[in-house]
């Protein structure tokens, strides 16, 4: 399993690697790994968030566009 992990996060499959790592026994390393997956959900949700902000803006510049 070890060797798994280490491939998985490598290829920055990350919460897999650490259910590896658990699984392994090296739990150490599977909670670097589970760190890093936290990191990369947080990054994917604050690109998300920005992506809908900008569409709001947008949205709102084109209703009130279409109020003038």
């Amino acid at each position: 399993a070890g060797w798994v992990a280490e491939r998985l996060f490598e290829q920055g499959a990350y919460e897999r690697a650490g259910r590896c790592y658990e699984a392994a026994g090296d739990f150490r390393h599977a909670n670097v790994a589970f760190v890093k997956a936290a990191e990369a959900q947080s990054n994917a949700a604050e690109r998300r968030l920005s992506a809908q902000r900008d569409q709001a803006k947008t949205l709102f510049r084109q209703v009130e566009q279409s109020f003038h």
